[in-house]
């Protein structure tokens, strides 16, 4: 992990140095930037948006109650927790979630945080039903007070494919709720299988 992170890293000064150096050069060879330029390249990179800070805003401990929906069945009630922190200087937010799936132990964790360059929020999931982890970008409503991630097919193994969709809506500092829905392969539309409620633990 080490060396694949160094090798990246490499990756991206150079292809930055080249980048910049053509833009600040006068003839035809490339020019490599000052560490004065190359600070403030990083600097702009790197720097939280507000939509970062808004992702900020979720840290914290959470106790949730899952619904989950089954076609033909009741609606089965589970009790959650889920811890929030910042990473990376508050570029992404990690949450672990624990809680029961059908009467067995489930934990989940996430990173959720904004790209810059593509404009879009994204979230990646990962849990303990399966080993395939789940990436969705999503964008908030007209309000603001929703954001609607979508990802492409994701192989749930003997279940079959599907196309995940999620939506976090913000009731106020101290609440909100979780939508899972998903686009079975072959189905017309989305249906929603889990929706959480949220509350803030004081």
């Amino acid at each position: 992990m080490q060396f694949r992170s160094a090798v990246m890293l490499s990756v991206v000064v150079g292809a930055l140095a080249f980048t910049v150096g053509r833009a600040w050069s006068q003839d035809a060879q490339p020019k490599q930037p000052s560490k004065e330029e190359m600070d403030k390249i990083w600097a702009e990179m790197s720097a939280p948006t507000e939509e970062h800070k808004k992702l900020g805003a979720m840290a914290g401990t959470w106790d949730c109650e899952m619904t989950m929906f089954e076609p033909g069945a009741e609606p089965k009630v589970e009790k959650g927790v889920s811890t929030v922190k910042p990473a990376i200087n508050g570029l992404c937010m990690l949450s672990e979630h624990k809680s029961q799936m059908g009467g067995k132990p489930f934990e989940g964790f996430g990173v959720d945080g904004y790209s810059k360059e593509r404009k879009q929020y994204y979230a990646f999931w990962t849990d303990s039903m399966g080993t395939t982890p789940m990436m969705l970008w999503g964008k908030p409503d007209a309000d603001g007070k929703a954001i609607t991630y979508d990802g492409d097919v994701y192989d749930c193994g003997p279940m079959g494919k599907m196309t995940p969709r999620t939506k976090i809506i913000h009731t106020d500092a101290d609440h909100y709720t979780f939508e899972f829905w998903a686009k079975m392969e072959g189905a017309p539309d989305y249906m929603k299988f889990m929706e959480g409620k949220y509350t803030r633990r004081k």
